[in-house]
């Protein structure tokens, strides 16, 4: 396990200044393992050890997402910044609860994967990890507010993540995908309430609202994870 967090931290550093290019751009670790950067994928950055290496899988394990070690960043807003500095990992784990759920709809009707309970052949471990999160709104909702004033939230935070794909019997490295995203709430925030314009329910920060964010959010990253499976699958 020690190799892979090395090997990921690696990535991580070189994914942040490569070149976007149409071709498959070599990566090189400081172990001298070879990966290539794929540049036609859904995610900024996909790293993967060959092309021809998905067309060994057809069942994925997924994994919960990992919540531990999330780093919190600065709002700028001292009581979105307090409200989110006690965070724990049980916290964290109410937003990602439906994760499975989600996993099982988005896979349902894939073309080339199904999903399995336990590691076996032809089978990839997905990982799919917290890294980052700037938050834009307080975590316990608009009654913890200093003002306490019904504000609508266009986004509840910024979000980095990442997805670590392995063989579910060696635990060797396939791929690795990272990418970012907007907890947006996906309402203009006013609306016509018959008297005057008011704010839109699904705008306002309720923790049923941003729940729905981190949910839309995690049904982004398999919906984009199955489109590149299939691609790989398909053309390779």
């Amino acid at each position: 396990m020690k190799y892979l967090i090395v090997t990921i931290t690696t990535f991580l550093l070189l994914g942040c200044n490569a070149v976007a290019v149409k071709e498959d751009q070599l990566v090189v670790t400081q172990t001298g393992e070879k990966y290539y950067q794929l540049n036609d994928k859904n995610f900024d950055r996909f790293v993967v050890k060959s092309r021809n290496e998905f067309t060994h899988y057809s069942k994925l394990h997924i994994q919960p997402v990992e919540t531990e070690g999330m780093r919190i960043l600065t709002s700028r807003d001292n009581d979105i910044d307090r409200s989110w500095i006690d965070v724990s990992t049980e916290d964290l784990q109410a937003y990602t609860n439906g994760f499975a759920e989600l996993a099982k709809i988005t896979f349902d009707n894939s073309e080339t994967h199904t999903l399995s309970s336990q590691a076996g052949a032809g089978t990839l471990n997905v990982q799919f990890k917290l890294l980052e999160f700037r938050p834009y709104a307080n975590r316990h909702g608009v009654a913890a507010t200093k003002t306490a004033v019904d504000e609508a939230v266009k986004s509840f935070g910024e979000l980095k993540y990442q997805a670590v794909l392995t063989d579910s019997l060696s635990g060797e490295i396939v791929a690795i995908a990272e990418d970012g995203i907007s907890l947006d709430t996906r309402h203009q925030g006013l609306t016509y309430t018959g008297v005057g314009v008011g704010i839109d329910s699904r705008a306002r920060n309720t923790l049923p609202n941003q729940r729905a964010a981190w949910r839309r959010a995690m049904k982004a990253w398999l919906t984009d994870l199955k489109e590149d499976l299939n691609d790989l699958s398909a053309n390779t």
